[in-house]
């Protein structure tokens, strides 16, 4: 070593390199590891923010599925026949037209009457019990 230089504790053969290295390029190297792993650290967090989005649209899918079914239900509720207007708040009550004994299986329609209502028993089967909310899609109640 010339002029009482000291070696390089990091490289030895520091002259053979294109470029001076010294102890104090190991910022570098800390630098380079600390960027690696904050990268790291933003690609997680980045994955479970996606990740809670994800579970959101397949929740939010859920539910329009739901709200779709129901709106097909309300639809085919409305088509059903009926004597009378229905109105919101409305309660009424689905009977199967009973036939020589046996029950048709579209030979459906709604009535004001509740199964109460009759003297003794309904001259219909009994199905279940609606109200009717206000924008139009019904509720279904409890039986009786």
């Amino acid at each position: 070593m010339e002029n009482g230089e000291k070696p390089s504790p990091i490289i030895a053969h520091k002259n053979s390199l294109a470029y001076p290295v010294s102890a104090g390029d190991i910022r570098l190297v800390d630098k380079a590891a600390e960027i690696e792993k904050a990268t790291a650290s933003v690609k997680l967090g980045v994955h479970q923010k996606l990740d809670v989005i994800l579970k959101e649209i397949r929740h939010l899918q859920e539910m329009a599925k739901e709200i779709m079914e129901k709106a097909d239900e309300d639809i085919a509720l409305h088509r059903i026949p009926c004597s009378f207007p229905k109105k919101p708040g409305d309660t009424i009550y689905l009977y199967r037209r009973k036939k020589n004994g046996t029950n048709p299986p579209n030979d459906v329609y709604f009535s004001r009457l509740s199964p109460e209502d009759w003297n003794g028993e309904p001259i219909d089967e009994y199905i279940s019990t609606y109200r009717v909310q206000p924008d139009l899609s019904y509720e279904k109640r409890e039986k009786g």
